[in-house]
């Protein structure tokens, strides 16, 4: 991160601009910036942000960008996140097994006018409800 910030550190003293101008124009904490042109590690945000500061921070000063990007990768890695989970490859063994049974299910179906719902329905279905708004 050191080059990357001597870099830009450079480019912003040519230009006769503050470290404060810079911050409240990008609205990037000054603190920041000053962290990344000294390579302050301990005052850094996490890589995906602080990628994006130095972007922000290149245009502004209007440097190649391009190349600001691919010195801070040198320095910093990449800030693609890792993969959490490996996932297995297929077992195509697993897919094609005969030696399980087929699922059946034991349970018996219930006769509809002996389920419990239905004879909240006819109970209900002579009930009417009316609702009446007045608008002041």
């Amino acid at each position: 991160m050191k080059r990357t910030g001597e870099l830009l550190k450079k480019a912003r003293e040519q230009k006769g601009l503050s470290i404060n101008e810079i911050g409240l124009s990008l609205k990037i904490s000054s603190k920041i910036l000053k962290a990344i042109e000294d390579g302050n590690l301990s005052q850094l945000p996490a890589k995906t942000f602080l990628r994006g500061f130095v972007q922000s921070y290149a245009s502004y000063l209007r440097v190649d960008v391009n190349e600001i990007m691919r010195i801070f990768q040198e320095e910093m890695g990449s800030t693609r996140p890792s993969p959490l989970i490996q996932m297995p490859e297929r077992d195509e063994t697993l897919e094609t097994s005969d030696k399980m049974p087929p699922i059946t299910s034991n349970s018996k179906s219930v006769p509809s006018s002996e389920k419990p719902l239905n004879s909240l329905a006819k109970s209900n279905s002579s009930r009417t409800v009316s609702l009446t708004i007045l608008c002041v």
